[in-house]
C-alpha cells in the first residue's frame, strides 16, 4: 500500500500479509476513493460485497455497524500514531524503531531487497535511507547479513531508543 504525491514522492505503508481482511470500508462509508494504491503481490481470492448488500447489512444488523466502527477506530488510532511518529521523529529513530519492532516480531517481517522500496516506507529518498543505514552500521548498532539488518547489541539499541526492558525478548 503506497501513496504517490503529485511531486513524485512516494510514501509506502509496506507490504501487509493479510487474511480475512476487509478493504474499502472507509471508502464505502465516506464515499471517497482511496488515497493509497493497493496492489496484490501474490495470487489471492477476493469476495466483493455489493454496495446495496453492505447498506442492507448495516441497516438490519446494528452489531455489524458497531463492529465496523470499532475496527475503523482501532485502525485510525494505529495509523495516526504511526504517521505522527514517522513525521515528528528523526529518520534515524524511525528506521531504528522499525528494525527493533522486526526484531521483536511484533509485526510481519518485510524483505524489500530494493532500497528504494524500503526508503518509500519512511517517505525519504534512497540516498537518505542509505545514509542512515550506513550511520547505524558505522556506530555498530546493526550489521548487514544477506538482505536483512541484525542488531549488534540489543541492550545498546534499546537504550538508544529509550525503550523499557521487555522480558520476552529473544536472547
Amino acid at each position: 500500500m503506497h501513496y504517490h504525491a503529485d511531486n513524485g514522492k512516494v510514501f509506502s505503508l509496506g507490504q501487509r500479509f493479510v487474511s480475512d481482511t476487509i478493504i474499502g470500508e472507509i471508502e464505502f462509508l465516506t464515499h471517497t476513493p482511496s488515497q493509497f494504491s493497493v496492489i496484490a503481490n501474490d495470487v489471492m481470492t477476493v469476495q466483493v460485497v455489493p454496495l446495496a448488500m453492505m447498506e442492507k447489512i448495516l441497516l438490519t444488523h446494528a452489531e455489524v455497524g458497531i463492529w465496523l466502527s470499532q475496527l475503523l477506530s482501532i485502525s485510525y488510532q494505529h495509523g495516526m500514531a504511526k504517521t505522527m511518529e514517522r513525521f515528528l521523529q528523526p529518520l534515524v529513530f524511525n528506521i531504528m524503531t522499525d528494525i527493533y519492532e522486526r526484531y521483536q516480531q511484533h509485526k510481519p517481517l518485510v524483505d524489500f531487497s530494493q532500497v528504494y522500496r524500503e526508503a518509500e516506507r519512511f517517505g525519504c529518498s534512497e540516498r537518505n535511507y542509505r545514509r542512515v543505514i550506513s550511520q547505524l552500521i558505522d556506530e555498530q548498532f546493526i550489521r548487514k547479513q544477506f538482505s536483512e539488518y541484525i542488531i549488534c547489541d540489543v541492550e545498546k539499541f534499546r537504550k538508544a531508543l529509550n525503550y523499557p526492558v521487555i522480558i520476552s525478548e529473544k536472547s
